[in-house]
């Protein structure tokens, strides 16, 4: 995000030209587009974690009782 403080102030500054107005607007919405696929997967992850977690005990405990507390 720091390095789009710069574009924001290009883009005010009221010597630059429509075209650079344009190429720094799409800069700043393409960082705003990674930060919220980063939110996004972090979210993914968030959710799907406990369930990957609860899977995993299942199985332990599947597994143990089986093995009825014997060790391999």
């Amino acid at each position: 995000m720091q390095d789009s403080l710069p574009l924001r102030q290009l883009y005010l500054h009221p010597a630059v030209s429509r075209r650079r107005r344009t190429q720094a607007s799409s800069v700043l919405k393409a960082d705003q587009g990674k930060e919220i696929a980063a939110v996004s997967d972090l979210a993914i992850f968030l959710l799907a974690f406990p369930s990957f977690m609860a899977a995993i005990l299942v199985a332990v405990n599947y597994i143990n009782d089986e093995l009825k507390g014997q060790w391999i």
